[in-house]
């Protein structure tokens, strides 16, 4: 918002995951049930990140296609975004890794500074006169209740839908934020 690392340069996505078969067995590899595949259910969460950053998509150009032949979401994608503000992002993300479980990284450039995010904390900041943002939350859910994949996050919104259907808390996830990351999912 105070244009600290100056002018956007470059903005890319990449998500590089394994998912094995078994992960796909049932209704996570069938489309009439998901809807998607690595864009819907692994990348959809960092496409919103970039919505939230830089705004509605003017234009989304791109492909996705499946490698496996036992699913028919797609396992690979990658396309560019073009934000009305006219900054543009790369995209590239599989669940076919051969090297990693997870690894999502955001990398944005400006003439200034340059931040890298991975999907739990900063992993670069070059951002003139600003420190980097505090770790908001460190997870203490024992991994045989939670996927070890699942990063920082999900319990809050998890605690805060629990507290808004008790009427303790505004719920923070409205539904409503999350149209204009699906639209760029499925133009």
């Amino acid at each position: 918002d105070q244009k600290a690392l100056g002018t956007i340069q470059k903005v890319s996505f990449t998500l590089d995951c394994r998912k094995e078969r078994s992960f796909y067995d049932g209704w996570r590899g069938q489309k009439k049930f998901v809807g998607g595949g690595v864009l819907m259910s692994q990348a959809i969460h960092s496409i919103d990140q970039l919505v939230f950053f830089f705004g509605k998509a003017l234009r989304v150009d791109g492909r996705a296609w499946t490698q496996r032949d036992f699913i028919d979401v797609e396992d690979e994608a990658e396309g560019t975004i073009v934000f009305e503000n006219g900054i543009a992002a790369t995209l590239r993300a599989t669940t076919n890794s051969t090297s990693h479980l997870w690894k999502g990284i955001t990398k944005i450039e400006g003439q200034k500074g340059r931040i890298v995010l991975d999907s739990e904390r900063v992993v670069e900041w070059q951002v003139p006169n600003f420190s980097p943002p505090p770790v908001e939350e460190e997870e203490n859910v024992p991994l045989e209740f939670k996927p070890a994949y699942y990063g920082p996050g999900h319990l809050k919104v998890i605690q805060n839908f629990v507290a808004s259907l008790r009427g303790e808390e505004e719920l923070r996830a409205q539904a409503a934020a999350s149209i204009e990351a699906l639209r760029i999912i499925w133009k």
